[in-house]
């Protein structure tokens, strides 16, 4: 319901107690305002009590809650990325749990992100995945970045192994396999086929090549 407002000179919207919804809200501020002290020290009291009103409301009130947060976030991206960065240094241990409890509920938006994160970026998958096979067997060492690319010149395009062409499905190979020792290291991989690599697997470079007729 609208009226005139003699205060604000505009018809406005009324509160539930019948008075002007903007000129009660600039006169609560004004009230917070000069009584700013007041309020922090009755909080500072009695926050106990508000926390647990807080909460009880906020569990009455998802949805309002949820898309109150929304607009937040949306407004304040900068704010938000700060206070999420800053959490995240003070709290490790309870961010890296949260992140492995909400991996395992979700378990399908988690692969299918990692599918479209795969597909869109090809190269970065497959750095990816070395570093983490590398770290898991603490060999340590990292692979650069447009390593993929760099090879894939190098190479002219062909298979280190059988020299056929690479394709597009071509894998990142450690010359040395990290599980005999291999460094996870740019000088210790090379691209190779799909079927040449798998064929491979883990076996040392000198017995592979041997097995195929090489280095005899």
């Amino acid at each position: 319901m609208t009226r005139f407002c003699p205060k604000c000179q505009a018809e406005t919207e009324r509160n539930k107690k019948g008075d002007c919804k903007p000129c009660a809200k600039a006169a609560n501020a004004a009230w917070r305002e000069a009584n700013s002290e007041q309020l922090k020290a009755h909080r500072v009291e009695n926050s106990e009590k508000i926390n647990t009103e807080r909460r009880a409301w906020a569990a009455a009130n998802k949805e309002k809650v949820k898309a109150s947060n929304l607009k937040f976030r949306q407004a304040n991206p900068e704010k938000i990325r700060a206070i999420s960065m800053a959490y995240r240094k003070l709290n490790p241990e309870k961010v890296s749990a949260a992140t492995k409890l909400w991996r395992l509920e979700n378990q399908a938006i988690v692969k299918a992100y990692s599918r479209a994160y795969a597909a869109a970026n090809p190269e970065a998958r497959r750095i990816q995945t070395q570093n983490r096979n590398a770290r898991k067997r603490a060999n340590g060492g990292t692979l650069s970045k447009g390593l993929s690319a760099k090879l894939f010149k190098l190479q002219k395009g062909k298979c280190a192994c059988c020299s056929l062409p690479l394709g597009n499905n071509f894998h990142l190979d450690h010359i040395l396999p990290i599980t005999l020792g291999g460094p996870n290291i740019d000088s210790n991989i090379q691209l190779l086929r799909q079927r040449c690599n798998n064929q491979k697997s883990a076996k040392h470079p000198v017995d592979f090549m041997q097995g195929r007729g090489f280095l005899l």
